[in-house]
């Protein structure tokens, strides 16, 4: 404690130097800085200006917490929020830590406030600054926290450095988007490849376009060590089409088998309690796929313990997991209607819960939540440009990007190759048609595999199962649209299915008659890890 301030980094994950604390590294004027050299350079800066300089073209994962000459503090994301940084005050103290946790120990428990927990009910992760302490508050995509002493203790603000706003340009036609797109995947292979230098580079193949595009990437640019790995139940689509581009890339492939039994031992273990001690940040839920099969592969020697995580998460978030209808209200170009935006965001990401049981203003207040989030609305110029600033510092970062905590629970090294900012660069100035359902994506690794394998990657087969499948419910929605005795024997079909028969077998952790209760079709795994961390249900033992 230094005149009010507390900070807390989690030991041996930060590197100091000096004034400067860094987690992570980064590309500075093309030139790798590994932490240590990260922090060396951040201890010459001398005021928030060239901070926020230096942070415009730090291109990687990293976070800093920098001490300035006149007794002020700044601290700072990347454009990911890869790695959570949050803050308290109380009393005259500042309270600035990577776990949540460790500041609410010092300020004790508290209620929290209810829109953060309809927010992480409905969602699973808090919008906006909140967490579930209603005294904390978390550092969002690019944001930078500037603490400065005062008489009666610290005066906090926080500004962006980076905003996501899609910058609309004329349409050049797919040749050269596409000829632009590979010069761009070149550039972000390459700083994966010096990243890794050597390491063995560990992918989840989930047959879909992203982490394809990895792995494809890094054949063409010669690399050798590579490990694909798949899991869930054996045959599952996900896993098939995981191994089978291994196998055609000639890179190393594990899969790890999930049953019910497994899940249950896995969730009543003491280290998934650590994990999710270590992941949440009180703020979102921990993501939970693909932590068993991580540590499964590095106890039997798969992954060695030297090696980079490099998943397939996109910085290019527009598509749905069905066709986007074209009228769609967040993907709109050609016009800026936020509240029709808000509302559809909230139709979209807001449904781990039934609303019968929410307050009957729900939907307006979601929508308010969504908009503020979004901050000045003036610099947003369509629907699409509101839709996807949401969607990427909201669910992308705290969602998504969250899973990273899955791998460094294990002591793994990762870097997010998609979130390069040349990618980021580049999708933000793409026409919005093109991004709709991954169109322009698809069309590049189709290319990307005829160079490298001499052959299109086939659809995504998991993608086009889901399709027939909800092409063939349809008739029967419709049926039993106003015919409740139908409809609850449809939800209760539809229940048997994804409870007996889901790829990743998790729905064993939850009882029937709780799986049956709370199960209304839209309903997934997600619904119920939220119950089970608010306590509002009880997974199976052994």
């Amino acid at each position: 404690m230094n005149d009010g301030l507390c900070i807390h980094l989690r030991p041996q994950r930060w590197t100091e130097d000096g004034s400067a604390a860094v987690r992570g590294s980064a590309f500075i004027d093309g030139i790798l800085h590994r932490p240590a050299q990260l922090a060396r350079r951040l201890t010459r800066i001398a005021s928030r200006e060239e901070l926020v300089t230096l942070l415009k073209t730090a291109n990687g994962c990293f976070a800093t917490v920098l001490r300035l000459p006149d007794g002020a503090v700044m601290a700072a994301t990347d454009r990911a929020r890869s790695i959570p940084l949050l803050y308290a005050q109380r009393g005259g103290a500042l309270y600035l830590s990577d776990d949540a946790n460790w500041i609410a120990d010092r300020l004790g428990p508290a209620k929290p406030a209810p829109a953060a927990l309809l927010d992480f009910r409905l969602a699973g992760y808090v919008t906006g600054s909140e967490t579930l302490h209603p005294e904390i508050r978390q550092l969002r995509c690019a944001e930078l926290l500037t603490a400065k002493p005062a008489s009666d203790g610290w005066h906090c603000e926080t500004g962006y450095y980076y905003r996501y706003v899609h910058e609309v340009i004329d349409d050049p036609g797919d040749e050269q988007l596409l000829d632009e797109l590979d010069v761009v995947v070149r550039e972000l292979t390459a700083r994966l490849v010096e990243y890794a230098g050597g390491r063995q580079i560990v992918v989840p193949l989930t047959g879909g376009v992203d982490s394809g595009r990895i792995v494809m990437a890094l054949r063409r640019a010669g690399y050798e060590n590579i490990l694909g790995f798949s899991y869930g139940v054996p045959g599952n689509p996900d896993a098939h089409s995981g191994e089978r581009l291994a196998r055609r890339l000639g890179i190393s492939w594990a899969f790890v088998r999930y049953t019910a039994a497994r899940w249950r031992q896995w969730f009543n273990s003491a280290e998934r309690a650590q994990y999710y001690d270590y992941s949440d940040n009180l703020a979102s839920l921990p993501v939970f796929q693909d932590w068993p099969a991580v540590g499964e592969l590095i106890k039997s020697g798969r992954i060695v313990r030297d090696a980079v995580v490099a998943p397939g998460h996109a910085a290019e978030c527009f598509s749905r997991p069905k066709p986007t209808p074209p009228d769609w209200p967040a993907f709109q170009e050609d016009r800026c209607d936020p509240d029709a935006v808000a509302r559809a965001l909230v139709q979209l990401h807001y449904v781990l819960r039934e609303w019968a049981m929410e307050p009957p203003d729900l939907a307006e207040q979601l929508s308010a939540r969504v908009l503020a989030s979004l901050g000045d609305l003036s610099q947003y110029s369509s629907s699409a440009a509101l839709g996807e600033s949401w969607s990427m510092t909201e669910r992308q970062a705290k969602f998504i990007t969250n899973s990273m905590r899955a791998y460094e629970y294990w002591g793994l090294d990762w870097w997010l190759p998609l979130w390069d900012y040349a990618n980021l660069d580049y999708w933000y100035r793409v026409p919005t048609a093109y991004r709709l359902n991954r169109r322009l994506s698809t069309l590049y690794n189709a290319r990307l595999s005829r160079e490298v394998l001499g052959e299109s990657v086939l659809p995504d087969r998991r993608r086009l199962g889901g399709a027939v499948a909800q092409a063939a419910a349809a008739p029967v929605r419709r049926a039993a649209r106003g015919k409740p005795a139908l409809k609850r024997a449809y939800n209760l079909v539809r229940a048997l299915v994804q409870y007996h028969s889901h790829p990743l077998a998790w729905h064993g952790l939850v009882r029937w008659r709780d799986f049956l209760k709370h199960y209304r079709g839209r309903a997934n795994i997600n619904t119920f890890l939220a119950m089970e961390w608010l306590g509002e249900i009880e997974f199976r033992r052994r």
